[in-house]
């Protein structure tokens, strides 16, 4: 009985985490300011957050919550998730662009370290 009760509860908690995992982006259409004038759009289609092993693609509007594994000091692994249901090890990435006042048209890119430590990351527009 007791074998039967913690194998049930070891799947109800490999499923409850696994409904958290949102490998994949929903489709939706990016509109960009590019000047004064005019815009830039594109559809962009259901395609994985993470498209190589700890590299990130992220358009302007998206935000991903990246839940790591740490061994030693460095990320072993990563998936995004739908929740931050760890906030100790969830980076939080936002990409956004502020195009109020069109003749200033700026992008920000805001990321959220949840360690101890200087969080290293190169990022390419």
């Amino acid at each position: 009985m007791k074998l039967i009760l913690t194998i049930l509860l070891s799947l109800t908690f490999s499923i409850c985490n696994s409904q958290n995992e949102k490998p994949n982006r929903e489709p939706f259409n990016l509109d960009l300011a590019v000047n004064a004038t005019q815009n830039y759009a594109m559809e962009v289609g259901k395609t994985p957050y993470l498209v190589k092993e700890k590299i990130l693609q992220i358009y302007p509007g998206e935000t991903v919550l990246l839940e790591t594994e740490v061994k030693g000091d460095s990320i072993y692994s990563m998936k995004a998730v739908e929740r931050n249901l760890h906030p100790e090890k969830t980076i939080e990435v936002e990409f956004y662009q502020d195009a109020k006042d069109r003749t200033k048209i700026s992008m920000f890119l805001n990321v959220k370290n949840p360690f101890e430590r200087t969080l290293r990351h190169d990022a390419l527009m």
